[in-house]
């Protein structure tokens, strides 16, 4: 599948930091140091911090975090009028749009919509967990995209502006030759360039004499040719 159209991460703001404040889970002295950290490290100590947190209640911490996330999402999808054909993934704190820019991106005083009221109660029930801080809980557009190939788990988006590609679902190596040959054809095909179809049957025809010409596969699992394979099933 593949969709040709304005895509926009949105991401909740220090989401893991906000989600345990909100739970009174951390103090505001708490909350304000780990705000001063540089991403990286808060990162690293507030997962040590959950960590903590999980042994010494017997809770589980990060299930009751994930629910959190979930109830700031919905409450986005509410108050924006999001569709699930607008919705590409949800991944944690961050959901994928097409076709849509939001305007209300401050959810803070909107956690007692009905759309939450049951997962409210969830963390009440499951957890032992309210939502008892008053805090700021604000969605972020962390990064914009102008096209997406959707093959088996593997999204590939492409911001054709800054010629950049963003995997998910997959790793690969942006030095690999065929990286460069799967921008080459997202590009082409997203400019309509009447050369897409010679262009991918050479490099078909190229992997069809020798599958490693372009050196060896740059997913796990999936053989470079089918790529190829794919694209031409799709694009012409």
């Amino acid at each position: 599948m593949i969709i040709n159209n304005n895509i926009i991460e949105y991401d909740i703001k220090s989401a893991g930091l906000t989600a345990l404040y909100h739970l009174d889970l951390i103090t505001v002295d708490e909350f304000d140091t780990y705000d001063k950290m540089d991403k990286k490290t808060r990162v690293v100590e507030l997962g040590n911090h959950v960590k903590y947190l999980t042994q010494l209640t017997g809770k589980p911490i990060y299930r009751a975090m994930e629910l959190t996330f979930k109830i700031y999402i919905d409450i986005f999808k509410s108050l924006n009028n999001i569709s699930d054909h607008n919705i590409i993934e949800v991944n944690h704190d961050a959901l994928w749009l097409a076709g849509r820019r939001c305007k209300f991106t401050d959810v803070s005083e909107y956690i007692k919509l009905d759309v939450v009221k049951n997962d409210i109660e969830r963390l009440k029930l499951e957890f032992g967990l309210q939502l008892t801080n008053v805090t700021k809980v604000k969605f972020v557009a962390k990064r914009e995209y102008t096209l997406l190939v959707k093959y088996k788990v593997i999204n590939i988006y492409l911001n054709s502006m800054t010629h950049t590609l963003l995997f998910r679902g997959a790793n690969p190596d942006p030095h690999h030759i065929f990286y460069t040959i799967i921008l080459d054809i997202l590009l082409a095909y997203e400019y309509n360039d009447p050369k897409l179809y010679d262009k991918l049957h050479k490099y078909l025809q190229k992997l069809e004499e020798d599958e490693s010409c372009y050196g060896n596969n740059m997913i796990n699992n999936i053989l470079n040719i089918n790529l190829i394979r794919y694209f031409i099933k799709e694009m012409i």
